[in-house]
């Protein structure tokens, strides 16, 4: 199956190109110049693989949460890959992705992104499932949900994504909370089977799906004024 999974919900910006005959795997500490590197680089994967868009089987993306901007940027770019070429798109959940390679594990898995404003967005996942809403909340309020939701039994968890060591530092933590050494590199990895999963269980994106913010723009706020 020829995959195409790309991620710009954050800073870094993961491109991955799975083919029958090789995988190709790029990430790039972007600085959300998503816009000017995720065509391009594209481009030039399928060039490299002598493959055409409308041999590809698959196009998966994130859709949140994550930066506004590279979300939209992640959005339009596959929506236009997918319809000019007519191929299936499906957009996974940023955070869904994240904790995909630790769903074999037993220990509980939290992975967080930095939101700003001293928040975080993340989601608790056990076996793989996710047990909470995704969240968007501070520090303090995330560890009361998380321990209430484990019942607040000393358990212990596992925080991964690229906001797990701002999270560690702003919380009076349980010995039994472990960092996880995030891999960039993974998230095209985790990307491409969370996409092929849904797409074999459920299809492809209905039209009209779009990003998932689960907060409101700063502009949309000011409007509201």
């Amino acid at each position: 199956m020829n995959i195409l999974a790309f991620d710009t919900s954050g800073e870094v910006l993961s491109i991955r190109l799975e083919t029958s005959r090789t995988i190709r795997n790029l990430v790039i500490d972007g600085a959300l110049h998503h816009a000017e590197r995720l065509m391009p680089e594209i481009d030039e994967m399928l060039k490299k693989e002598e493959l055409s868009a409308d041999k590809l089987d698959l196009i998966v993306t994130s859709r949140g949460p994550g930066s506004f901007t590279g979300l939209r940027i992640g959005m339009a770019t596959a929506k236009g890959i997918a319809v000019g070429a007519h191929v299936p798109l499906v957009s996974v959940s940023t955070l869904d992705a994240m904790a995909w390679g630790k769903k074999d594990i037993a220990t509980a898995v939290l992975p967080l992104i930095d939101a700003r404003k001293g928040r975080f967005y993340c989601a608790l996942y056990l076996s793989g499932e996710r047990v909470t809403d995704y969240l968007d909340l501070d520090a303090e309020k995330i560890q009361g949900i998380i321990r209430e939701r484990m019942e607040k039994r000393e358990s212990e968890l596992l925080l991964t994504g690229p906001g797990a060591d701002l999270f560690l530092e702003q919380i009076s933590s349980s010995p039994l909370w472990m960092l996880d050494p995030y891999r960039r590199e993974g998230v095209g990895l985790a990307l491409a089977r969370c996409g092929e999963n849904h797409y074999n269980q459920r299809g492809a994106d209905k039209e009209g799906t779009g990003p998932f913010y689960l907060r409101q723009s700063e502009a949309e706020l000011s409007r509201k004024k």
